[in-house]
């Protein structure tokens, strides 16, 4: 999905989807939703990429991320896939990434799959993420967690395998074609963050599994277009409740609510001290918005899946991000233990 990508990206753009279609695989198309930009994006790149493989969709108007990509799916139909691969337009590829994630639905388990997520200056900036009762998603990744999902990915290169995760990143995810049209793609009442999650959950009710495929890798400038929209903040607060409201099971519900309301204004106000021009009107603006969507929320909820208890890790109500990064490790370690289990036995016989 692209979204004033000429004046925002630069550079990033043109290298973008010159490695996507630099790609070797053997059938694929590139389908350009653009957003409705006003910069010239889909007249620039039309004129400067003239290659059949390359389609452009041009909406009238600018969507939130779930409605433009359900938009872009309802069209990617046509050519009938047996694989949709959503991509981020701040992102280069390997010449093999594609080949190499494709290759992870051989597994017929397998729903969802994302490749590993690199920063630019070489550090892994996401291995995979998981779900809490808060509805938080601990992540393993960041350049302070680097170091540990380095590991993980050599013993998982190693065995020649993809590692189990909760939560692919949205910056990249390939998802089985017939899966997305029976999920009807992307939660449209999550107008800004944790699309994901919410996908994420849909596929692991549907007795699907998400993996991260550590040989296939992708590079991703980490949200330059988002400086630009402070719009989106009240948003992003609404839907860690609305999140909350739609898929957490309820027994969890209201410990739930109440839980995240007050780790997310305990944090608001750590910031505002750290940064005292923080304003608070963003906070106050999320909250009414989740307050209005309360209203129908008890209609909605019966329409969506719930999290499966078993997937969900405990956490405190308090995460630093050291602990943060600790709990997703664990988290990796759980959901792949036989991977783990044989690693550990391994290195035993080797001593031995």
């Amino acid at each position: 999905m692209h979204w004033n990508s000429k004046s925002i990206l630069g550079e990033l753009l043109d290298a973008h989807i010159t490695s996507l279609l630099g790609t070797d695989y053997d059938d694929f198309i590139v389908l350009i939703v653009d957003n409705g930009s006003k910069d010239g994006t889909p007249d620039y790149i039309q004129g400067k990429f003239r290659d059949p493989r390359l389609k452009i969709l041009r909406l009238s108007r600018s969507y939130s991320f779930a409605i433009a990509n359900n938009i872009g799916l309802n069209y990617a139909m046509r050519f009938k896939p047996d694989v949709i691969v959503f991509i981020n337009n701040d992102t280069i590829v390997k010449r093999d990434w594609l080949r190499k994630l494709i290759e992870a639905f051989k597994d017929p388990n397998v729903g969802a799959a994302q490749p590993l997520i690199m920063n630019f200056n070489g550090t892994i900036q996401f291995l995979g993420g998981f779900v809490d009762k808060l509805g938080r998603s601990p992540s393993l990744g960041s350049i302070s967690g680097s170091q540990i999902a380095e590991r993980f990915v050599e013993i998982a290169v190693r065995h020649n395998v993809a590692l189990k995760i909760y939560r692919p990143l949205g910056a990249c995810v390939a998802v089985r074609a017939e899966l997305l049209k029976e999920i009807k793609g992307f939660n449209p009442y999550l107008y800004f963050s944790h699309e994901e999650l919410a996908l994420a959950t849909e596929i692991y009710a549907r007795g699907y599994k998400i993996v991260c495929v550590p040989n296939s890798v992708i590079y991703h400038k980490y949200g330059p277009s988002l400086g630009r929209r402070k719009d989106l903040v009240p948003h992003a607060i609404a839907n860690k409740f609305v999140f909350i409201i739609l898929y957490m099971p309820r027994k969890y519900l209201f410990g739930s609510l109440v839980g995240r309301l007050i780790f997310e204004i305990a944090l608001w106000v750590k910031n505002m001290a750290l940064r005292r021009r923080l304003s608070i009107t963003p906070f106050i603006v999320g909250l009414s918005y989740t307050l209005k969507f309360l209203i129908r929320a008890h209609t909605l909820r019966m329409g969506f899946s719930k999290i499966r208890e078993e997937l969900m890790t405990r956490t405190p109500l308090y995460l630093n991000e050291r602990k943060l990064i600790a709990y997703a490790a664990n988290e990796l370690m759980r959901y792949n233990i036989s991977l783990f289990t044989d690693y550990i036995n391994d290195k035993i016989a080797d001593h031995s």
